[in-house]
């Protein structure tokens, strides 16, 4: 009887750890915050207190994106001569602020923006990469503004012209 107790405890916290070791899941949660591309809207989220878009999001405004599985790595490169084809309307999205939104899970999978990569630990959600928005800021010739009141943050692209000799 004591060795089934004692097989019955062991099973028990083997289930237990078990269930523990493999529980990586974060929470991404619906942001008051609306991130604006050039003038137009896209999808946000909050994650840890940074603002995040998906990646593939980024194709509808105006980046070119390309995956190389050989480096894990997502290549996103912005272009000013790709067609835009972004129509998100945040005013129609039913939304309750902090709520989650969907679940994300560490990747070994990383961006590089430009050519920089973005540091630290990259998430992702049903394949899709996420992409702290302040790394679009900070690997970019763009303006960006911050308007408090109205809880948006606006990414405004420069166009670099070079001029022949």
């Amino acid at each position: 009887m004591k060795r089934l107790l004692k097989f019955i405890v062991l099973f028990y916290c083997m289930i237990l750890m078990g269930n523990t070791a493999y529980a990586e899941t974060e929470k991404v949660i619906y942001s008051d915050i609306t991130a604006y591309i050039n003038g137009l809207p896209i999808p946000s989220y909050n994650f840890y207190g940074a603002t995040v878009v998906i990646a593939k999001e980024l194709e509808n405004y105006g980046f070119d994106l390309n995956y190389v599985n050989e480096e894990r790595c997502l290549y996103i490169e912005y272009n000013p001569e790709k067609e835009v084809t972004a129509n998100y309307d945040p005013q129609k999205e039913n939304k309750k602020i902090g709520s989650v939104a969907f679940p994300v899970q560490a990747t070994d999978i990383y961006a590089r923006i430009e050519g920089h990569s973005t540091g630290g630990t990259s998430y992702s959600s049903n394949g899709e990469l996420l992409i702290n928005i302040n790394e679009l800021k900070e690997q970019h010739s763009c303006y960006v503004t911050w308007y408090e009141k109205e809880r948006k943050i606006c990414f405004d692209y420069m166009i670099i012209c070079h001029i022949g000799k």
